[in-house]
């Protein structure tokens, strides 16, 4: 995993279907604050599908709101995820794609695109939940961050850092006591939390964005989205990334929360343990 230079180019996936340009307005708010050009990208091996998928995205667009800075590339591959992180790894840009909440065994909250994806990239991405959207920005401004003390957690501080620098946003790190949590209450939590330790990891990063901390009690995923609702134009969350059996630590969390969220989520995959 890696921070990266500020990215000049927000990348899209566009798998023709509707479902994945619900990211496209959203990456368009990133890129105005990154000054950064939003590419509407997508892929196939067949020349005519190439051709016709590439006139889609150009009819696509020249519909986005005015002063959109907008590209469009079709890969020759056939398969998504490698193309994806292919073009990211080429071109150094973010990407900010789609997902869908499903549920049931042996499928992941993020689908297996955005789940592969995740899995290829050596850099954060950028996910836009199914429930984006239906909150207005409003007020929301702020890059905030779950935390729960572990070394997974710890390793994505410095990436949120570097974030919230490059979009102009204070960092707010939020960290949730849960029903039956060893804790003895809220002073205790803070104790485990450690706000120091929080701030020396966070500034390990080049500069210091303003930053809080605040505790919140219940279901974590729950808990971190709903304070997103309030006050995050991007969340920001860790995960290992596995796939297997132990997809559950992929899945518990990380992903409850991008399913919960009203706003963005950068998904920072570590290598870090979580114990």
């Amino acid at each position: 995993m890696t921070i990266g230079p500020a990215p000049n180019r927000v990348l899209v996936p566009v798998d023709l279907s509707g479902e994945s340009e619900r990211a496209i307005l959203p990456a368009l708010r990133l890129a105005s604050r990154l000054d950064a050009t939003v590419c509407l990208f997508s892929w196939s091996f067949d020349e005519g599908e190439a051709a016709a998928a590439k006139r889609y995205l150009i009819d696509l667009a020249g519909r986005l709101p005015a002063p959109a800075s907008v590209q469009v590339t079709v890969t020759d591959d056939s398969s998504a995820a490698p193309s994806i992180a292919g073009w990211a790894a080429r071109e150094g840009g973010t990407i900010c794609m789609a997902t869908i909440g499903r549920s049931g065994l042996g499928h992941a909250l993020l689908g297996s695109v955005a789940e592969e994806t995740l899995r290829l990239v050596d850099q954060p991405l950028v996910l836009v939940g199914p429930h984006v959207g239906d909150i207005p920005l409003g007020d929301r401004t702020a890059l905030v961050a779950g935390v729960d003390g572990s070394a997974l957690s710890a390793a994505m501080l410095p990436v949120a850092s570097a974030w919230a620098r490059r979009l102009g946003l204070p960092l707010h790190l939020v960290h949730v006591v849960e029903p039956g949590s060893p804790y003895p209450g809220v002073a205790g939590a803070l104790d485990a939390l450690d706000r120091d330790r929080l701030a020396q990891l966070v500034n390990q990063a080049a500069g210091e964005p303003p930053l809080e901390v605040d505790l919140l009690y219940g279901d974590p995923a729950t808990a971190i989205a709903g304070f997103a609702d309030r006050h995050a134009e991007l969340l920001a969350v860790a995960t290992h990334g596995r796939t297997g059996l132990a997809r559950a630590v992929l899945g518990s969390v990380a992903l409850r929360t991008v399913h919960r969220a009203h706003c963005p989520v950068l998904v920072v995959r570590t290598l870090a343990r979580s114990d």
